[in-house]
């Protein structure tokens, strides 16, 4: 599935509408428990957004003479974006509507 991007609207890449890419995430899977499970959860969903934008997780990147690693670099043929997730985390307790049955 292809998003066309709106018009002048914030995109990742150029491609894939910003708001589509952080609220499906969260539609589908509303907790995470890490930083990396939501890591994760955004590159094949950007992948379906918008197949042909590339993506690599944890790019080495030199800033001020260090060596820091990007957490997911998107490349699109109109733009490019370097994300990093943060994930703020708090004391919670109850149930998010999944049910893992074995």
């Amino acid at each position: 599935m292809t998003t066309t991007p709106p018009p002048g609207g914030p995109t990742v890449a150029g491609r894939a509408p910003l708001s589509a890419v952080l609220d499906e995430p969260a539609r589908r899977r509303p907790v995470f428990h890490s930083e990396t499970g939501l890591q994760h959860s955004f590159a094949p969903l950007l992948r379906e957004l918008a197949p042909e934008v590339r993506s690599g997780p944890e790019v080495p990147r030199r800033h001020n003479g260090r060596v820091e690693r990007l957490a997911l670099l998107c490349l699109g043929s109109p733009g490019r974006t370097a994300t990093e997730f943060k994930y703020p985390t708090r004391r919670w307790t109850g149930t998010a509507g999944c049910d893992f049955s074995f």
